[in-house]
């Protein structure tokens, strides 16, 4: 059996069966230039989502990290690569058997002349579709370098 098999087995065997839900990482998973999200309501101290810029992103099902690639960003408001404070992005990924959709906006950007804030905050919702469910839930997160 060739490893990517495997690998999506695994991966649907990790999270089939029961309600579908979202866990925070067991690890963080990306470093650098990324974003990390929490769900809305948790204290921010554990990641259910993060996405490495343009790249790969990682959620938890079923207690296990699912790295998903990043399919697109449709930039709403913004051209891609301006963060201005209201502009929003609907980010899409996909894994073995599992579809992430977060829509999003910039809730807080830094101060104008600050030149070592490299950060900016999002604020939204992620739904997770697999195996024919979907979770849906709002989400708090920060982006940078």
């Amino acid at each position: 059996m060739k490893y990517s098999t495997l690998f999506a087995v695994l991966a649907s065997a990790a999270y089939a069966g029961g309600p579908l839900q979202l866990h925070p990482l067991n690890q963080p998973q990306v470093e650098g230039s990324s974003c990390s999200f929490w769900l809305d309501g948790t204290d921010g101290e554990k990641d259910y989502f993060e996405w490495d810029l343009l790249a790969d992103g990682w959620i938890n099902l079923g207690g296990s990290d699912v790295k998903l690639a990043f399919v697109r960003d449709e930039q709403a408001t913004q051209p891609a690569g301006q963060t201005a404070l209201g502009s929003s992005h609907v980010l899409t990924f996909a894994g073995p058997g599992v579809s992430l959709v977060l829509e999003a906006r910039i809730t807080r950007v830094c101060p104008e002349g600050d030149d070592s804030c490299e950060a900016w905050h999002e604020a939204g919702e992620i739904r997770v579709t697999s195996d024919g469910q979907t979770y849906s839930a709002p989400v708090r997160g920060i982006c940078g370098s």
